[in-house]
């Protein structure tokens, strides 16, 4: 029941990802990372929370673009490569972490990952370090 109803909650729930409370933000991509294919449209919508003011929603938007990334991974890496030169640095933190455990699809992106190896945040160098071991871990014989 519930699924067949998940394109009309998502439409219904997708404009609360800006609304003025916290909390409502949080829930709103808890929801969206559950929601599987409906909510794949708004990735990019939910990938803008990670760069939202309030840590709790930064972190429901990672959790929700991870929750997606198995089956949608080359989406989620569209979404999040632009805010690996956010200029908040949690937001780059969160994205390289996504990005080193989304595999083969965000491979074309490891010299951009490579590049935060250099950011002036020793959390985002840190991010991006893990991140890339990630890669060359999976990529070793």
């Amino acid at each position: 029941h519930g699924e067949a109803r998940a394109p009309e909650v998502v439409t219904a729930v997708v404009p609360f990802l800006v609304a003025s409370e916290a909390d409502a933000r949080v829930k709103v991509c808890s929801l969206l990372g559950k929601l599987g294919e409906a909510a794949a449209p708004h990735l990019p919508a939910i990938a803008e929370r990670l760069t939202d003011e309030q840590v709790e929603v930064r972190e429901a938007a990672r959790t929700a673009l991870w929750q997606h990334g198995e089956a949608r991974a080359p989406e989620v890496v569209t979404a999040v490569v632009p805010f690996l030169v956010a200029s908040e640095a949690d937001a780059r933190v969160k994205v390289c972490s996504l990005l080193g455990k989304l595999g083969e699809a965000a491979a074309p992106h490891l010299p951009a990952i490579a590049e935060r190896l250099t950011d002036e945040q020793v959390e985002v160098r840190e991010a991006a370090r893990t991140a890339l071991w990630q890669h060359g871990e999976a990529r070793a014989p």
